[in-house]
């Protein structure tokens, strides 16, 4: 069996938000960082959800404050969609993440705790399977 941690890009490597990040630090990193959704942890490392540009788009349209910095004060938990993007876990099968990445850019990956060890990308496991699908149907 396949483990799927040959595709993890670790926590060291990801830009993610820290839960108690405000609205408005959390669009500057997701700007930095040029991503359109970004994973979420609390302080003690746990997976807490995935935000994206929408989220922060309807927020800031339902909050009617369009100002950045009237979202100073607004932490992030607040933003995050009870089981949208949920995680795989390390010991996940390649069926699990390929379901995961399909409808996804990319999959949070946890720990039997649910602490976030880094994710997956659709891009890399896309790259796998047309590798393995190209030695085999070469000559």
């Amino acid at each position: 069996m396949e483990s799927i941690m040959r595709f993890l890009t670790p926590k060291s490597r990801t830009a993610y938000i820290d839960d108690k990040s405000s609205v408005r630090q959390a669009l500057e990193k997701m700007r930095h960082h040029g991503y359109n959704a970004l994973p979420v942890i609390d302080d003690d490392g746990v997976y807490v959800g995935t935000l994206t540009e929408g989220d922060f788009l309807w927020h800031l349209v339902n909050s009617g404050k369009p100002n950045l910095r009237d979202q100073e004060e607004t932490p992030v938990h607040k933003l995050i969609r009870a089981e949208w993007n949920p995680p795989v876990r390390a010991d996940a099968t390649m069926t699990d993440l390929l379901e995961k990445v399909k409808e996804r850019n990319f999959a949070p990956v946890v720990d039997d705790r649910g602490c976030f060890i880094g994710l997956i990308t659709r891009k890399d496991v896309l790259s796998y399977f047309a590798k393995l699908h190209a030695a085999r149907v070469a000559p």
